[in-house]
């Protein structure tokens, strides 16, 4: 066998000296060779590798220095192709051990990240949160590929712990999912997946909360969703009035489907109102005109029965258009005679409420043959009318005590007369005693003639405060009052007169009778 030259030998005494030595510390205690049980196969390996390698080199040298010999190189060119032969030598063997050593490192990561996987799911279940861990997950002692097997069969283990674990959180998940879909809502940041890392009862417990809180949440749209479908198809029906808007795309109980129906009902809503307002004002102007007019009742029950089914839809108000324009039209025919009957209502109200004639006369719409009968013209009677049915109204309070007023002042009268006749105490038989049955009443009701004058007089001072004065047969009742109180007082003195002569003159003749008896005694 022929000898290595000296820069191949060089290469392969130093090669360990000249690897990397931080690939070298890196590797776990159990690699060193001394420990391992396959130190010996190493050991016989390398002692052949050497042999062929010696040889090998041994071999290319020969050949190589021929070819030089026969070439004609020098013998700093022959130092320098052997230099770089050592050198293609030492990579290769570098080359190798860069691999062996990645082979180690993805060992150790492979290892680094099996641990915390297993260190992941056994903490997923940690309920208790006691950070307890599986004592197979310390592999320090063993070799790589034994540690990495028995991290892996660990794993399988944890994993086969976990799944029926898994298996509640997936099935919670997918009606959450499937519950979140349909309100096309998103899911919370820890319910929007399972993942791995936290299996934890309380982690389930959120996760079950949260399926509840949807759960209501979905009920509580549907059931708006149908209310509010219900109310807007009743008032759909009710105005005759389908939608022909576009559904909002999405989830079916989404809350943007949740506003539109919403809009849809308060647009319907809005509807209604506008349509009752409009129903309202078109009832109104056909009856003021009904009234006007003196519609008889039966034309005005013709018209209602055959609006009364048609409710807010269209048909109703071509019903009430209609109606009012015929009205209007009839009003426009008939202005001269329903002014006449206005004119004649006035007079008979000017006399009840015992107008004067200047009032009368002031009266602006002047009536003759040359006066225009239009609307305008009716409008101003009808007014007149108004205004007074509305005194008549506001006075019937004031004319009643009126009336008992002057009813009271005649039986007062009337019973003065009857008193006057002393010789009614001395009468006997039925007659009598009626007579005497109604003075006695007729007192009791004439006691009451001052509180009742006194209650008129400051109704009456409050009335014209405001209003013109109150007439009674065409003269200021006010002044009528004074009046009475006058002559009450003036018959009064009278009577107080006619009584003290009465009794004067009774005292002479008791005088003179007196001086008679004494003269003839």
């Amino acid at each position: 066998m022929q000898r290595l030259p000296h820069a191949a030998r060089a290469t392969m005494a130093d090669f360990a000296a000249q690897a990397p030595p931080t690939s070298v510390t890196k590797s776990p205690a159990p690699s060193v060779g001394a420990e391992s049980p396959y130190h010996s196969i190493v050991q016989d390996a390398q002692s052949g590798l050497m042999e062929k390698v010696q040889a090998d080199v041994g071999h290319v040298v020969h050949a190589l220095e021929a070819i030089w010999n026969e070439v004609g190189y020098s013998g700093e060119e022959r130092r320098l192709q052997m230099d770089k032969l050592s050198d293609e030598l030492t990579q290769t063997l570098r080359a190798k051990l860069a691999q062996e050593v990645e082979v180690r490192d993805v060992f150790k990561k492979d290892i680094q990240a099996k641990i915390a996987e297993c260190e992941m799911l056994a903490r997923s279940v940690d309920d208790d949160g006691t950070g307890s861990l599986p004592e197979g997950l310390d592999v320090s002692r063993l070799r790589l590929s034994h540690g990495l097997m028995k991290l892996e069969e660990e794993q399988a283990k944890l994993e086969a712990a976990t799944q029926s674990r898994r298996d509640e959180f997936q099935s919670v998940w997918a009606a959450l999912k499937a519950s979140s879909e349909k309100l096309g809502d998103a899911l919370d940041a820890d319910c929007a997946e399972v993942g791995r890392s936290d299996l934890t009862k309380a982690r389930l417990l959120r996760f079950r909360k949260a399926l509840e809180a949807s759960t209501a949440l979905e009920a509580e749209r549907r059931s708006r969703l149908e209310s509010l479908q219900k109310s807007t198809t009743a008032l759909e029906k009710e105005l005759d009035d389908a939608s022909d808007a576009p559904v909002v795309e999405g989830a079916e109980l989404a809350s943007a489907r949740i506003d539109q129906a919403q809009a849809r009902l308060q647009a319907l809503k809005d509807e209604k109102a506008a349509r009752l307002a409009k129903l309202a004002s078109l009832g109104e102007d056909i009856s003021r005109l009904w009234q006007r007019l003196g519609v008889d009742e039966a034309r005005q029950i013709e018209f209602r029965d055959a609006v009364k089914h048609g409710g807010l839809r269209g048909v109703t108000f071509e019903f009430g258009e209609k109606e009012l324009a015929s009205l209007r039209a009839e009003l426009c025919s008939r202005c001269g005679d329903l002014t006449n009957k206005a004119r004649a209502k006035i007079d008979g109200l000017w006399d009840e409420l015992q107008t004067p004639e200047g009032v009368r006369q002031a009266f602006a719409p002047r009536w003759d043959e040359v006066s225009e009968r239009t609307e305008a013209f009716l409008a101003l009677h009808e007014a007149e009318v108004s205004r007074l049915e509305a005194r008549r109204e506001q006075l019937q309070p004031l004319l009643k005590l009126v009336e008992k007023r002057e009813e009271l002042l005649l039986e007062r009268t009337a019973l003065h007369s009857l008193q006057k006749d002393a010789g009614r105490l001395l009468r006997r038989g039925p007659g009598a005693a009626a007579e005497r049955k109604y003075e006695n009443e007729a007192m009791r009701r004439v006691k009451q003639l001052p509180k009742l004058t006194e209650r008129l007089y400051e109704k009456l001072v409050e009335w014209e405060e405001s209003e013109p004065p109150v007439l009674y047969k065409g003269t200021r009742y006010l002044d009528k009052m004074a009046r009475d109180k006058q002559e009450a007082a003036a018959e009064r003195a009278a009577h107080l007169a006619a009584k003290r002569q009465a009794q004067t003159a009774r005292k002479e003749r008791l005088a003179e009778m007196t001086n008679q008896n004494s003269t003839g005694l």
